[in-house]
């Protein structure tokens, strides 16, 4: 259908990808229950991995390519978890070396001939794998899954993390470092995703040093944020090395992450054609041949 009817972003390929995908994946679920006693995390998260992609290379899908690589982070997980009687004490630093490798891979493809039509897929992947990066090493997370944690779901009980110290210098300065990159390098998917995850380091270091209520400690965060960002607006009215507070004719692929799509019915609604010569058959929106009441 997709095919003969040149479907493309049309709503109804996206419509018959989620409803296939979804009766697909509940199938198999319902398959592998029935087999096995235990419920089968790894082959699931390798089926939806495999979905994904299919669906991502067919329909260059952002979101499936989301779907896939999370899931096959989740296959690595749960087959090095069970492989190995140390794996969930290793699993942080085996996250690490994952999601590096998976976004300087697609850091080096974008451009390339074969990958022309899915740089926006390559975008994704790499703002997935830059967050999945530091959630890897960041400590609540790291704590919460800890061998000697299990079980227990109150954060100031869990066991102390081996490594504390790398974890805690990961969890602050990984942010920094990514906004450091972003700015050197000129990359606004890493700049802006070291802006997002300082409030993601602010918010872990109030759930263990009670400082201030939660929201004290994000509006500090943020006036920081925003008296940098002021001082660099300022500073940068007048390109400097390369960079600019002035709008460019080409947009960033960032910028286009909007849902502009859902309001355009909202927005037309109501609005009839100007002019009669607009008109090309049957039907009260534009015509087309449609009956009188499309």
């Amino acid at each position: 259908m997709v095919r003969k009817s040149n479907h493309f972003k049309s709503g109804v390929d996206d419509a018959l990808m989620w409803i296939s995908g979804g009766l697909v994946l509940t199938a198999f679920i319902i398959l592998q229950a029935d087999v096995s006693n235990n419920f089968p995390y790894s082959r699931i998260s390798f089926f939806l991995c495999l979905l994904a992609l299919f669906y991502a290379v067919r329909f260059t899908d952002m979101l499936m390519t989301a779907i896939g690589l999370l899931a096959l982070i989740a296959t690595i997980f749960f087959v090095w978890k069970d492989l190995f009687s140390w794996g969930m004490a290793t699993m942080p630093f085996l996250m690490m070396i994952v999601c590096s490798g998976i976004y300087f891979l697609s850091k080096r493809s974008i451009g390339k001939k074969a990958t022309l039509y899915y740089t926006s897929c390559l975008h994704v992947i790499q703002i997935v794998s830059l967050l999945v990066l530091y959630l890897a090493g960041n400590y609540y997370v790291v704590q919460s899954l800890s061998p000697a944690s299990e079980g227990i779901y109150n954060s100031v009980e869990l066991a102390p993390v081996p490594f504390g110290f790398f974890f805690w210098a990961w969890t602050i300065l990984i942010p920094f470092i990514y906004l450091g990159l972003g700015i050197k390098n000129k990359d606004v998917i890493i700049l802006r995703t070291g802006l997002i995850l300082v409030a993601a380091a602010a918010f872990t270091f109030r759930n263990y040093y009670h400082l201030m209520p939660v929201e004290g400690m994000l509006s500090i965060v943020g006036i920081i944020l925003l008296g940098i960002c002021y001082m660099v607006m300022k500073y940068l009215k007048t390109p400097k090395h390369g960079f600019t507070y002035e709008d460019l004719e080409d947009g960033n692929f960032m910028d286009k992450l909007k849902v502009e799509s859902l309001i355009v019915s909202e927005t037309f609604s109501g609005t009839e054609p100007q002019g009669e010569n607009t008109r090309f058959g049957g039907g009260d929106f534009g015509g087309g041949g449609a009956s009188g009441n499309f």
